[in-house]
Order: C-alpha cells, then sequence, then structure tokens
C-alpha cells in the first residue's frame, strides 16, 4: 500500500526498472500492466474508480515508460563487489547521520545488510534485527554541475529507508523493493554533495516483518532523448542505434548470441 501520488510514481518506475533490465538481459519481449484504474476490491489502479483523479504524476510515468535510460556507478554498491560500512543495530543519537558524528565504536562490515532468502539480496553482513543505521565516506568524481543534477540512489530496501547525504536527507523510500531500484536524489541532497572532495552517506532502514535488506549506492543517469532519432527515438530492434531497422542489426543479433553459445 502506498500514501502517495509520489509514492505510486516511485513504484511503478521500480516496476518499470525491472522491464528494462529483463528486455536488456534476457530479451523480454513485452510487459503488460493489467490494472490502469482501481475496481470494487482493488485500489491499486493509477486512475480512481470513477475515473476523476489520476494518482501519480503523469510526466513521472510517461518518462517511466520510456524506459530510455542507462546509468553508470558512481559510488558502487556491494551488488559485484562488498562495499565497507560502519553500522549498528542500536538507537544512535539524533546526530548520526552527520559528517561530525563520532561513529569509531560502530561495528565494520561488508554490505549488504540483510538474511539469506530475502529476494534479490546480496548479503554480506547478517542484519536481522528491527533497525539499522550505516555509514560510510567516499570521494566524489569531479563531476559537473548538469552531471551532479543527474545523479541518483541504487538501493535495495526491505523495509522503509531514509538516505542522507553529507547529513542532508536526500531520500526516503517506504515499503520494500526485491531488487535493486534508481531512486531521486532531493534537490537539498545534490546541492549537499561536494564533487572532488570526500563525502558522506549513511542509510537506515526499519523492518517490521518477513525479509529484510539494505544497500547502497549512487549512479549517473543519462537519458536519450527523442531528437537523437526523430520524432519517435530509437526503434527497441535498432540494436546499433543508427535509426534503422535493418540486416546490421540481425547482424549484431546473431554476432550477440553466437557469444552466448
Amino acid at each position: 500500500m502506498v500514501n502517495s501520488g509520489e509514492e505510486l510514481a516511485q513504484l511503478y518506475d521500480a516496476y518499470l526498472q525491472q522491464l528494462a533490465g529483463l528486455r536488456d538481459e534476457v530479451g523480454l519481449s513485452a510487459g503488460v500492466y493489467t490494472q490502469i484504474t482501481d475496481v470494487e476490491v482493488e485500489i491499486n489502479g493509477l486512475i480512481t474508480y470513477d475515473r476523476k483523479v489520476i494518482k501519480a504524476d503523469v510526466e513521472s510515468i510517461r518518462r517511466s515508460n520510456a524506459m530510455n535510460r542507462s546509468f553508470e556507478s558512481i559510488v558502487p554498491t556491494s551488488e559485484n563487489a562488498a562495499q565497507t560500512w560502519r553500522y549498528t543495530t542500536s538507537q544512535p543519537s539524533s546526530e548520526w547521520m552527520n559528517e561530525g558524528f563520532n561513529d569509531s565504536d560502530w561495528s565494520v562490515g561488508p554490505g549488504g545488510f540483510g538474511t539469506v532468502g530475502t529476494p534479490g539480496a546480496v548479503v554480506g553482513t547478517v542484519w536481522n534485527t528491527s533497525d539499522l543505521w550505516i555509514r560510510r565516506t567516499f570521494v566524489l568524481p569531479a563531476l559537473s554541475p548538469e552531471q551532479v543534477n543527474r545523479l541518483v540512489l541504487r538501493i535495495h530496501h526491505d523495509e522503509d529507508a531514509q538516505v542522507y547525504l553529507n547529513g542532508v536527507l536526500s531520500a526516503s523510500v517506504p515499503n520494500y523493493t526485491t531488487s535493486y531500484v534508481y531512486v531521486p536524489i532531493s534537490e537539498a541532497g545534490r546541492s549537499a554533495l561536494r564533487p572532488g572532495q570526500e563525502n558522506l552517506i549513511a542509510v537506515h532502514c526499519h523492518q517490521t516483518t518477513g525479509g529484510q535488506f539494505l544497500d547502497a549506492g549512487i549512479a549517473l543517469e543519462t537519458v536519450q532523448t527523442a531528437e537523437e532519432c526523430g520524432q519517435w527515438g530509437y526503434p527497441y530492434a535498432d540494436l546499433n542505434r543508427d535509426c534503422r531497422v535493418d540486416f546490421g542489426d540481425l547482424a549484431m543479433l546473431a554476432s550477440e548470441w553466437s557469444g552466448m553459445l
């Protein structure tokens, strides 16, 4: 259950990210969204039962549907290589997310944090209590202001989590995910970052029932605009991105398939 149109748009986007991954990695041909509106016994539609209210921002949904984004890891998660964090499962002081906070008595361990068997989890350190607080420093590359504005979080959380950058609340993500997803960083969070210098990411996660997991990083988002290939953008079958679907694309597909054999 989501509590706002913004949360619904974020959840919808998370599903579309999973679809894009299936399309790009295993060749998924199509996906079907079966419930555009609420019905008498379910309220998980994008539009209310009486068709009078569109719950989520239309532009956000349109952007998700385009599935034309790519991401470059800037601050890696522990998906492919474990990242070292300081962590505690005991309630810290209210300054725990700030740069000047002394976390020397916190434990040190590899991410991600959670229980084996949680969907999509890559567990480096077992976490099986109700709350977890984690911190780590990182050097942000010397990005331009335009690039900083395109930074997003990459996070897998089960359940509710709050992410702070240099002490500033940068994202609050409710409920849970079953895989790593990208979520926006608030304007305040992006403004708090210092390119070319050391920065701090701090995350709190609260768990109530079922599986649990937490891991986070930062990525650079790139959006391919339609203008790169006419009004409608690249066709999905245009594998070599030359604005044509022809034998060149078939040759590329054959080459990729032969490499997998």
